[in-house]
């Protein structure tokens, strides 16, 4: 189960994240309240536990967005589905809205491999997108699970992502928004508490 948190600006946030045990830490270069500068992602990496995965966040970059996050040393690069640049040595997770052609555009995706074992990984987001807190239809990401491994956003929070994962059964999780005090600002606990429910959901299955 890979347990994603994204949206990282500061110190202590970075901290709380790897003291919770989450496998990955999204921090955002594309445009949000969450966005940081490469100076500032520099600053953050040093604090990343060692085995956390180190993704840099964008919808559709530019390719000298991407050769400095890949001499940065990030792990992966997550971008929109539609975005077709040069990853410069990254694993791709690409990014899938919520749609009712889901099923059909997964489909016809190439099967990429963000690591061992995650064949044909996607993310499935809400139907607005990043960080927008707006849930994707469980049904239909269900669906779309059951065609390929899917790491499920938006509108997730410590109260509601056991029962995602049991319904839609991805092989992991994503949150911003829903583990924030305020927009862009995150609670610490909340942080915990997501990461100890999505652990707890998925040893129930």
């Amino acid at each position: 189960m890979l347990v994603k948190i994204c949206g990282l600006s500061r110190p202590d946030e970075v901290r709380a994240v790897c003291d919770a045990g989450a496998d990955a830490i999204g921090f955002v270069f594309a445009a949000s309240v969450r966005q940081i500068s490469f100076d500032l992602a520099a600053s953050l990496l040093p604090s990343v536990a060692s085995g956390v995965q180190r993704v840099a966040v964008f919808r559709r970059p530019e390719e000298a967005a991407v050769v400095r996050v890949a001499e940065l040393g990030f792990d992966l690069l997550q971008a929109d589905a539609e975005w077709r640049g040069d990853c410069h040595g990254l694993p791709l997770l690409p990014a899938f809205g919520d749609g009712l052609d889901l099923r059909e555009r997964l489909a016809s995706y190439p099967e990429l491999a963000i690591g061992p074992g995650l064949v044909g990984t996607v993310l499935v987001d809400g139907p607005l997108g990043g960080g927008r807190g707006v849930p994707a239809d469980p049904e239909r990401v269900r669906g779309a699970a059951a065609l390929r491994s899917v790491v499920l956003a938006g509108g997730l929070r410590p109260e509601t992502v056991g029962e995602a994962i049991r319904v839609v059964r991805p092989v992991g999780v994503d949150v911003s928004s829903g583990v924030e005090a305020s927009p862009g600002r995150k609670d610490l606990a909340a942080i915990a508490a997501f990461v100890a429910a999505a652990r707890g959901a998925m040893e129930e299955r």
